[in-house]
């Protein structure tokens, strides 16, 4: 099994978000991660402006910045 590249799993991350606001667990499960990794990823995603955390449903969400990077790492893979 090939070992996923940091870009893929942050645009994992970011096309799941686009989908649907989701909670930290359904994000470990789906993309086969351990919590401290998704932690790693989430913190650095809402240093860099691409998702945040919603307090009133305890959920994760994809900013307008996020769509956009999603969409331009998107393009990144296509060229790969």
């Amino acid at each position: 099994m090939k070992k996923r590249s940091r870009a893929q799993i942050v645009l994992q991350i970011l096309s799941m978000l686009a989908e649907e606001d989701r909670r930290k667990t359904v994000l470990v499960y789906e993309l086969n991660l351990n919590f401290r990794t998704i932690n790693r990823y989430l913190e650095r995603l809402v240093e860099f402006g691409a998702v945040a955390w919603n307090e009133r449903t305890n959920r994760w969400f994809l900013t307008t910045f996020g769509r956009e990077t999603a969409a331009k790492l998107r393009e990144v893979e296509a060229v790969l």
